[in-house]
């Protein structure tokens, strides 16, 4: 493995990978997708309460993945890369294949301990 692919992995790591190692903010993610919001709309929306949203929009933002527009009083939030989300599809595919095979296996091996 060359050095400069380990870095990129280390990047990708430290950049996206903890980025959206919480489910709150694969959740944020999706509904940035939908449209642009702000903390409050976003923590009604998504029953979390307003710190919680604030503080993981920061984690995004500081990973480049959304970014934070002023509007008037308070802070408008889109995403800075809808890319994320076609790459949470795919690694959402990647689950279902892996929970169907799982599945089959689970019936075969019921249908292998029935007498």
């Amino acid at each position: 493995m060359g050095k400069r692919l380990e870095q990129e992995i280390s990047l990708l790591y430290d950049r996206i990978c903890q980025a959206i190692a919480d489910p709150k903010r694969i959740l944020l993610l999706y509904e940035l997708n939908r449209r642009p919001r702000r903390v409050s709309e976003l923590s009604e929306i998504l029953h979390m309460p307003q710190p919680s949203v604030s503080r993981h929009l920061k984690i995004l933002r500081d990973r480049a993945l959304v970014t934070a527009e002023r509007d008037g009083t308070g802070v408008t939030y889109s995403l800075a890369e809808p890319e994320i989300v076609e790459a949470l599809d795919i690694m959402r595919g990647v689950l279902r294949s892996i929970l169907r095979r799982e599945a089959e296996l689970a019936r075969f091996t019921a249908l292998e301990e029935t007498p």
